[in-house]
């Protein structure tokens, strides 16, 4: 059996739904995002090969709910709501443009990658360090 990493004990996945993806950060659009839609709109889900999108996942609690998630361009804002308490959402860390890109364009999936330096507990850094 394969060993999974962990963060704050939640199984890191290989990916998430775009749908499911929160901002670490307040991040303006740039004009970078256009080219990442394009290329995405060049591909189908199952050749899906960009890198992938780091960050670290979360349990939803009710503290969360209002919490803003990530959106496609010309899209309307979209929330945490009271019916994703206790789903896994993916808190960005890192390239947020190529997020939006992939929800822009509909993707069902998108490959995500534990961000190093997110982690807290020295068991999961020295778990994570020796995975690579």
């Amino acid at each position: 059996m394969n060993e999974k990493l962990t963060y704050n004990w939640l199984e890191i996945p290989d990916s998430i739904s775009p749908l499911k993806l929160i901002p670490w950060f307040e991040n303006p659009i740039e004009n970078k995002v256009y080219d990442y839609i394009d290329a995405m709109n060049e591909t189908y889900d199952i050749e899906y090969t960009f890198p992938p999108i780091k960050g670290y996942p979360i349990q939803i609690t009710e503290d969360d709910v209002w919490t803003e998630l990530i959106t496609g361009i010309d899209q309307d804002i979209r929330y945490i709501t009271e019916e994703d308490i206790n789903d896994i959402f993916w808190v960005v860390t890192d390239w947020f443009h190529r997020s939006v890109a992939a929800i822009t364009t509909g993707k069902k999936y998108i490959d995500v990658e534990l961000d190093r330096n997110s982690i807290t507990n020295q068991d999961e850094l020295n778990k994570y360090d020796s995975f690579i």
